[in-house]
């Protein structure tokens, strides 16, 4: 029987959608059953933007499954930022402030037999960008989506 795996990652920025703090996250199932997870914090003297961010949950995705030794049979990974799954099918061509990021997923991709990105709406990600936005909620640092809905919550007042 091939393996099946199948990894949803999410990247997540904070205070805004360029911030100086990202977190990422990252689900793997093997043949449709949780396998691993993963997450993490990186706060920066500058502006991390949402594009770093879900570069970052795939490069550890990538290196967590890699880790795991589970490179061999059908390994898909979804996300929802149509850049980076537009950038990895080669699709589109990469913006030289994301040549880094890119080099370093598509190296680590390389090592894969069978290996795919798609892009799936947001919904799909969500125990993947539950994870990253836990980790901002952790450290009592507000994300993205939190500070808009504060705004909005504000502006309807």
């Amino acid at each position: 029987m091939i393996e099946r795996i199948t990894v949803y990652y999410d990247g997540v920025v904070g205070p805004t959608n360029q911030g100086p703090n990202a977190a990422i996250g990252f689900v793997v199932l093997f043949n449709d059953d949780v396998y691993g997870q993963g997450s993490g914090f990186e706060e920066k003297n500058g502006n991390i933007t949402d594009v770093v961010a879900e570069y970052q949950a795939l490069i550890h995705a990538l290196q967590y499954v890699l880790h795991k030794n589970r490179q061999k049979g059908h390994v898909r990974f979804y996300g929802d930022s149509p850049m980076i799954v537009n950038h990895m099918n080669g699709v589109w061509d990469v913006a030289p402030e994301y040549a880094l990021w890119y080099s370093q997923a598509k190296n680590l991709a390389r090592k894969f037999e069978d290996i795919g990105f798609s892009l799936v709406p947001r919904d799909q990600t969500k125990a993947a960008r539950d994870l990253a936005e836990t980790e901002f909620v952790n450290r009592g640092v507000e994300y993205a989506d939190l500070h808009y809905a504060k705004l909005k919550k504000a502006a309807k007042s």
